[in-house]
């Protein structure tokens, strides 16, 4: 048990600083910072969901506070963790952003 939470702490104060800023909404300057990597990737889509009344806290947060677990499977998940322990602390954002990529045809062929 003590090493699970030494995991968890790790994670939290490393991979998850200033995510309580704002606490209980979302963190607006990590939403950002996914923003403008957007932004500079692929602003087409970013100008899409900009113009669909979708914001960072819409499509970023929710992949973001549940660390990806919401949408990949048990061992996808843990392979992605395993690269995220690995990684920069800002890998995890850049990972969002991938995700929103690898998602971009579906997104924008949405219109609402």
């Amino acid at each position: 048990n003590l090493v699970a939470f030494e995991v968890i702490a790790s994670f939290v104060l490393s991979w998850c600083q200033g995510w309580y800023e704002y606490f209980p909404h979302p963190p607006v300057n990590v939403l950002t910072c996914v923003e403008n990597l957007l932004n500079h990737y692929d602003n087409k889509l970013l100008q899409h969901l900009t113009n669909c009344d979708v914001s960072a806290k819409v499509y970023c947060w929710p992949l973001l506070y549940t660390v990806f677990s919401e949408v990949l499977s048990a061992k996808e998940w843990m392979i992605l963790m395993d690269h995220v322990l690995s990684n920069h602390p800002g890998y995890l954002l850049c990972l969002v952003v991938v995700y929103l990529n690898c998602s971009r045809q579906v997104l924008l062929n949405c219109t609402e």
